[in-house]
């Protein structure tokens, strides 16, 4: 635990989840500001304070593939150049403590991020938006408690398409660093998005086309929708593809031989 605290603690000091939470406050604004223009029509109209968390959670997730992969950039390829990650391996660290550390501190600020988004906008679309008598949802109708846990629920599902982003990130720091020693910033953050684009881009329309973490609002539409098996599917296949992309990790990290 003190490994991952200290991995938050270097997350921390770089100060990258503030400005997110900046531009996921104003995404908030700018989609309460569009459904109060549309309120005539029957779909927006049925946007309240109970549902509008779950359509909010698409915008933070993609703001948080974002903030992942700057993370996984600043914990391993940020450190890898300043020496940093040489020194740690000068301790009695074992290397997969190492990746597993940065991988659950960068999880732990995803789930900050949120957490506080939920809150957020909750508070805002109950001010804008009134509140509503029931939670609705593609076509499910819930009363508040329902529809407030279906809500938590789904925030934390969507952690395992996450967890995925981020292990691939981490993976391909460890690709890419035998051919280019240290990338840039803007390359590693470009070649990452656009890769899992790209992957997304050749099998959409496929059978298997839900199976991607670009799928991710497949975990909690099938959640709220109470397709429990599909749901279960999705969080085995996420932890499953996590794992692998991780010990994969370890594997080549083992390899690798550090200059001090």
């Amino acid at each position: 635990m003190n490994l991952i605290n200290n991995e938050l603690f270097k997350l921390h000091m770089k100060k990258r989840l503030f400005p997110f939470f900046i531009l996921n406050f104003i995404a908030d604004v700018l989609l309460i500001s569009f459904v109060l223009i549309k309120k005539d029509s029957i779909f927006y109209s049925l946007i309240n304070g109970q549902n509008f968390p779950l359509f909010s959670l698409e915008i933070t997730t993609v703001f948080s593939i974002i903030f992942s992969c700057m993370s996984v950039y600043d914990l391993f390829i940020y450190e890898d150049k300043s020496g940093t990650l040489c020194n740690e391996l000068l301790t009695p660290l074992k290397r997969k403590e190492v990746v597993f550390s940065k991988f659950f501190a960068i999880m732990l600020e995803l789930g900050v991020f949120f957490v506080v988004n939920l809150i957020f906008s909750y508070t805002i679309s109950s001010v804008f938006l009134q509140f509503g008598d029931v939670f609705s949802y593609c076509g499910v109708f819930l009363p508040f408690k329902d529809g407030l846990l279906k809500t938590i629920v789904s925030y934390i599902l969507i952690l395992f398409p996450l967890s995925g982003v981020t292990s691939f990130a981490i993976l391909l720091y460890f690709l890419i660093s035998k051919k280019i020693k240290y990338p840039g910033y803007l390359f590693f953050m470009v070649l990452s998005v656009s890769i899992m684009g790209l992957f997304e881009l050749i099998v959409s329309n496929r059978s298997f086309s839900s199976w991607t973490c670009g799928s991710y609002r497949n975990i909690f539409h099938y959640f709220v929708l109470n397709m429990t098996f599909k749901t279960i599917l999705e969080v085995l296949f996420f932890t499953v593809v996590t794992v692998f992309f991780l010990f994969l990790s370890v594997s080549i990290f083992k390899k690798r031989e550090f200059n001090a």
